[in-house]
């Protein structure tokens, strides 16, 4: 099962093994972003907020995974091309044995510590109850996303990205199902999103487990409990490697700046930070430059905005008879004219 990449045409090897790996990666990423859509489109503004905040605090702690598993596939790589089967052996049930302790310790760092966190990230106190259910849910399932890491980082540095993509093509079309399922039609809010992902992520799990125990005689990993412990001198290797690339991944997931605001007394000061020009007596306006930024915000902070305000300029809208009315006065306005001097 092990893929040898140093035989043939590289490109081509390396153009088949990079497509599903950068498809793998933007599904892993789809999990909260199918919540939040689901949840903003049939629940509500505050349950949106939660899911979107917590959402970016559970991303930070499977980002870890993904750069602790990231250096292991690395290092499986050389050994494959080295054809070290004994180290790759070893390799294995390190990088499985640490990612599976890591999982442990930070899922219960999570649980409990889940409202202490959460207050960091001021999340506002009527998204509160929700976030706290979203965060422990989908903390308590952590341990699925760093196995699903570990062992698709096995696939790949034996050259095989193609399962992993599968695995977890298969777990994201069950979520945004079960997300649908559960918020929609049984009503379980946040709860239900939450308990989508995680199924979701089990499932991913339960895939590749199978799929490496089915063929561990050409892995070379027989899954003996013996098999799992952490080697030292492999371990070591993961450490120096996965420390940079862990911290590197999860800072990333945190580049992202939040800003939310409620209440008509803050929509000038929205209207100020979407809109307005960039001006360094008001500093907010300067996070226009950041690449990625998103404002959350209810209508009464959002009545200022030239999308609310007049949707026709900003794009197609649906033009209903308030709209009409409104942008028959706005026309007038901008013109100087009275609406029977509009023809001239």
């Amino acid at each position: 099962m092990i893929r040898n990449m140093t035989e043939g045409s590289i490109p081509r090897h390396m153009l088949r093994f990079a497509i599903p790996l950068l498809l793998a990666n933007a599904l892993q990423t789809l999990y909260v972003t199918v919540d939040a859509f689901v949840i903003g489109r049939f629940v509500g503004t505050s349950a949106l907020s939660a899911v979107s905040t917590c959402g970016d605090l559970i991303t930070f702690y499977s980002m870890i995974a993904m750069g602790f598993s990231s250096a292991g596939q690395i290092i499986i790589s050389q050994f494959v091309g080295k054809d070290d089967r004994d180290s790759i052996k070893g390799m294995i049930g390190s990088l499985l044995t640490f990612l599976v302790l890591l999982a442990l310790a930070l899922s219960a760092i999570l649980l409990l510590t889940t409202k202490q966190q959460l207050h960091l990230l001021n999340l506002p106190e009527e998204a509160f109850a929700s976030g706290v259910s979203y965060t422990m849910i989908c903390g308590a399932g952590l341990i699925f996303v760093y196995l699903y890491n570990a062992i698709s980082a096995i696939l790949r540095g034996m050259g095989d990205s193609k399962r992993p993509f599968i695995f977890i093509a298969v777990a994201a079309v069950l979520n945004m199902v079960l997300d649908v399922l559960f918020v929609r039609y049984l009503d379980m809010k946040v709860f239900g999103a939450a308990l989508a992902t995680v199924i979701g992520q089990g499932v991913s799990f339960v895939a590749s487990i199978a799929y490496l125990y089915r063929h561990r005689v050409s892995f070379g990993f027989d899954f003996k409990p013996q098999s799992f412990r952490i080697d030292m001198p492999w371990f070591k290797r993961l450490l120096s490697l996965g420390i940079p690339m862990a911290i590197q991944s999860a800072a990333v997931s945190f580049s992202k700046i939040i800003l939310m605001a409620w209440g008509e007394d803050k929509a000038e000061a929205v209207k100020a930070v979407a809109e307005g020009k960039m001006d360094a007596a008001i500093p907010a306006t300067l996070l226009q430059r950041h690449e990625d930024i998103t404002l959350y915000v209810d209508e009464p902070a959002a009545e200022q905005l030239t999308r609310v305000v007049a949707p026709w300029l900003v794009g197609p809208c649906e033009w209903s008879r308030k709209y009409i009315r409104r942008a028959v006065v706005w026309l007038c306005q901008t013109v100087g004219k009275p609406i029977l001097k509009l023809t001239e």
